[in-house]
């Protein structure tokens, strides 16, 4: 797939300079990533939802436009339709900001949250949110900045819902259980089916499949005619 290198979704979908990116098709490597995680938490995958990435790139323009991100921005017609996570960030020689560096940090709220006081995990909760069922997805670059946006819907983050919405991690064996697979041979992958196209995957043997990584094989019928990418 274009533009994915060995970094997987860290190099999926980099916007030019004054341009923004907003669709399905720009982001495949970055839903699965993201339905990975909430399989992680007993959430059922997301699909990609194009009003909301309108409303994500409203966010990203006004980002773009200031400078900075802020959630005044593109959250539907009324400001509550889409619950949303944000974030920009420099690019340059040595660091490129991207849609992974924007969900891991989000993800790094995990270790904060607690039902009785969630505020302080908001990006975490809505990513794993199991009411949300689509996300819309945008990035600008400006200059030297990237900026992101991620629109939920229905919007995560309800009062009183928490302890029904967000489950802790399960842990590397959950994640086939929202996804339509088949063991595909005796190799330890699987062929998964949700997101934008087929792809096979297995946790890297040794290292926890959030944190250090999944491999994966894509646009192939099997593994062994497929083109390798990992999350490392």
């Amino acid at each position: 797939m274009d533009g994915i290198e060995d970094n997987g979704v860290a190099d999926e979908g980099l916007a030019e300079d004054g341009s923004i990116l907003n669709s399905a098709g720009d982001f495949p490597s970055t839903l699965d990533h993201v339905n990975a995680i909430r399989a992680r938490h007993n959430a059922p995958p997301l699909e990609f939802d194009d009003e909301a990435a309108d409303h994500a790139s409203q966010a990203v323009q006004a980002g773009m436009d200031a400078g900075s991100m802020g959630h005044r921005y593109g959250l539907g017609n009324d400001g509550i339709d889409d619950g949303q996570c944000i974030s920009f960030g420099t690019v340059n020689d040595y660091f490129v900001w991207s849609m992974k560096t924007g969900i891991e940090l989000w993800m790094e709220e995990e270790s904060r949250y607690s039902a009785a006081s969630p505020y302080g995990a908001a990006h975490y909760t809505q990513i794993v949110w199991k009411a949300s069922t689509g996300v819309g997805i945008a990035m600008g670059r400006s200059g030297d900045q990237h900026y992101i946006a991620m629109n939920f819907t229905p919007a995560g983050n309800q009062g009183q819902q928490y302890d029904d919405n967000v489950e802790a991690d399960q842990g590397a064996g959950n994640v086939a259980s929202y996804e339509e697979s088949d063991p595909g041979g005796d190799d330890g992958y699987q062929l998964c089916t949700t997101g934008n196209s087929p792809y096979y995957w297995k946790a890297c043997d040794g290292y926890d499949p959030y944190h250090d990584g999944y491999y994966f094989y894509y646009d192939g019928d099997s593994p062994d005619d497929a083109q390798w990418y990992s999350y490392n």
